[in-house]
């Protein structure tokens, strides 16, 4: 084969590689976008699940909360039935981790957490009367001295 011919080859065939390179470079490039958004789509899968575990918490929140408020539960049964379902939640992980409910419960004021669920139930106890501030503040004053009553029933048998 001639120089000119050996020549029109070798450029042919590096064209041929740089048209390759650029195709491959550019189909990487389309893969990021899709790599981001798979990023995004189980972030938001796990936000879901994040959030459907707060909703049904407070649902479960509301409950015991509508049955103190009524007399239909005492305090300390409704904070065992608020740390049974707090044990039960499934295990938080990533940036919804505060959003648990036990990382929630620590922004309640109190020494232990009995002390913190009592006082979350309620200060919703409380929200479910607003509409009847009398009754409300009748309910309070019943359920905050049940808290106090529990409060000293346990700490002793927690010393130990």
């Amino acid at each position: 084969m001639s120089f000119p011919a050996r020549f029109a080859l070798l450029l042919a065939c590096c064209a041929a590689l740089a048209a390759g390179a650029y195709h491959a470079a550019a189909r990487a490039l389309d893969a990021v976008p899709l790599l981001a958004l798979a990023r995004a789509a189980a972030l938001g899968e796990r936000l879901d699940r994040a959030n459907a575990c707060c909703q049904a918490r407070l649902r479960f929140k509301t409950g015991l909360a509508e049955d103190l408020a009524r007399g239909r539960l005492t305090l300390p049964d409704a904070i065992a039935r608020l740390r049974g379902y707090l044990d039960g939640e499934p295990p938080p992980g990533g940036p919804e981790a505060r959003w648990s409910g036990r990382a929630v419960l620590r922004t309640v004021p109190g020494d232990t957490e009995d002390e913190r669920c009592g006082r979350d139930l309620i200060r919703e106890a409380g929200a479910r009367l607003r509409g009847s501030p009398g009754l409300a503040g009748d309910v309070v004053a019943r359920l905050e001295g049940e808290l106090q009553e529990h409060l000293a029933r346990v700490a002793p048998a927690r010393m130990k």
